[in-house]
């Protein structure tokens, strides 16, 4: 356990990188079957929940409906089932991890009922913060695409410019606000609160911030959208029949791919926060210890 332990010395990126490496190594069947537990038994769910409003919507005629309206409507269903993820799975899988990956770096014994207890007081904020942040990046976003998407229709030049400028915008909130998990589950911060602390760690330093944070989510994306994508052209070559099932297999594929590195990703995450208050603040072991145990006293006077 001590090679994994954290040291409450600034890190370099490189060295920042290789103890999140390491720290995945040492634990990835942990990782990753706590994220099997929890984000596949939900996908699962989601599937069949699918099949049966699928099932509901075609009714006893399916013939009958237009083939864009089935498009449409397996539009909107994946896209509650991802909405869902992103505002209450992932902020629960996050809140896991990080008390899971930070007893490994204090050298404290946490086992899974331990980590849910811990979490348990804090999930509501928690998910309360994630959708306050979720929803501000989606307005950003979405907002800036329809206005440069109908600029371009319209034969403007600048719809480009506003496409790009809403996407580079997400990308700031999204480094602003990679520590609002951390901040919500160790400091007591909610909401608003957590969002300024998360934006003042990265004050300073978002040019490392940003290296760390979106580029190895983009790698993550990446690498997901590679291996579905070669999934989906090995599946088409056995003609319509290969076809029919090579969208479900590269879904599939994907899933599992994001499900072996998503840890990678939140363990860096969590590594820089730790390294931006050791920098900021001085944080110290006895700190870190003090914050950890704060959780289970908090739960207790409740």
């Amino acid at each position: 356990m001590n090679n994994i332990s954290i040291s409450f010395q600034p890190m370099t990126v490189r060295e920042i990188l290789r103890r999140s490496f390491r720290i995945y190594k040492s634990n990835y069947i942990r990782f990753i079957g706590t994220i099997l537990l929890i984000k596949g038994s939900y996908l699962i769910l989601g599937y069949i929940i699918k099949e049966i409003i699928v099932f509901i919507v075609k009714g006893p005629n399916p013939d009958t409906l237009a083939p864009e309206t089935m498009i449409y409507v397996d539009y909107l269903i994946d896209l509650g089932i991802k909405a869902f993820e992103l505002f209450f799975i992932t902020p629960f899988l996050v809140g896991i991890l990080t008390i899971s990956i930070s007893s490994m770096l204090l050298n404290k014994k946490a086992g899974i009922v331990d980590v849910y207890s811990r979490l348990s007081k804090k999930i509501l904020p928690l998910i309360g913060t994630v959708f306050i942040t979720g929803v501000m990046m989606a307005v950003v976003f979405f907002m800036s695409a329809s206005l440069g998407l109908s600029m371009i229709f319209a034969g403007s030049q600048p719809g480009l410019l506003v496409v790009i400028a809403g996407m580079f915008m997400t990308g700031v909130l999204l480094v602003w606000y990679a520590f609002i998990s951390q901040a919500v589950i160790f400091e007591g911060e909610g909401g608003i609160g957590a969002m300024k602390r998360s934006k003042y760690l990265v004050k300073g330093s978002f040019a490392r911030t940003f290296l760390l944070v979106i580029v190895s989510l983009i790698a993550i994306t990446f690498a997901a959208e590679l291996a579905s994508l070669g999934v989906y052209q090995l599946f088409s070559l056995f003609g319509s029949y290969g076809i029919t099932l090579a969208g479900g297999a590269s879904e599939g594929v994907s899933n599992i791919i994001s499900v072996i590195v998503e840890p990678l990703r939140i363990i860096i995450i969590i590594i820089l926060y730790y390294d931006f208050r050791i920098r900021k603040e001085g944080y110290d072991p006895e700190i870190m210890a003090q914050e950890f145990k704060g959780i289970t006293e908090k739960e207790s006077e409740v």
